[in-house]
């Protein structure tokens, strides 16, 4: 084992960039400590050399696997790029789903929870933009945004669970709908994420189940009209 981290070790400055991010993906599965370190090392020149399509997604690979395992600078390196500014987000997102959005799914929850504001609102950014349901990040989510107090990094907050929350999520987003303290702005954002959530739960039933659903609220619609 200890021969084959080393061999993927050295693949990490291999020519073919196919290789180096094949090297990277196996080394953030290895739990070896040794992997971190020439992950870190591997990721330092993104700072000086402007990255191709191929070798952007051998750094978010990387970025990927330091921040399964605690280290987040490289996502905070990434974002701050001045290369294409306009699109650096878009290019992140597409990358990301490239090498794996499940990866990039938990990698992303765990960056909630950082102590560093920035980095958790990276997280937030990442989920949003990987639009793919989970229940942990729906239930990671609901958490930060009842703590949360930044007005702006609320709705930021609200506007990822739109795109990932799930049902569980639906009570933390009603009690911030009934505080009286809730902006306006909020409260648009927060109807906006419920509607969404709704809608993908009724849509992601069963076609019998789904239109078993849709046929009860019809058929209770038109009871309550008759009254």
């Amino acid at each position: 084992m200890a021969e084959t981290i080393n061999e993927r070790i050295a693949q990490l400055k291999h020519n073919d960039v196919a290789v180096r991010t094949a090297a990277a993906a196996s080394l953030g599965k290895s739990g070896d400590p040794r992997a971190l370190d020439a992950l870190k090392e591997a990721f330092r020149p993104y700072e000086y050399i402007p990255p191709t399509d191929e070798l952007y997604i051998f750094y978010v690979t990387v970025a990927i696997v330091l921040a399964e395992n605690g280290v987040f600078a490289p996502y905070t390196q990434i974002a701050e790029t001045d290369r294409e500014p306009p699109f650096v987000r878009t290019r992140v997102r597409e990358k990301l789903q490239q090498v794996g959005a499940q990866r990039a799914m938990r990698a992303a929850v765990k960056m909630l929870t950082s102590s560093d504001r920035w980095e958790s609102r990276w997280g937030v950014l990442i989920l949003a933009s990987l639009t793919i349901p989970d229940e942990e990040a729906s239930n990671a989510l609901a958490e930060l945004v009842r703590i949360e107090r930044d007005s702006h990094h609320r709705r930021e907050i609200l506007w990822a669970l739109g795109h990932v929350g799930t049902a569980t999520a639906l009570p933390a987003l009603n009690a911030i709908v009934s505080d009286s303290n809730t902006t306006d702005q909020t409260r648009e954002r927060v109807t906006e994420a419920i509607t969404k959530i709704r809608q993908r739960t009724v849509r992601d039933l069963p076609p019998v189940l789904n239109e078993g659903c849709l046929s009860f609220f019809r058929i209770l619609s038109a009871l309550l009209t008759r009254r």
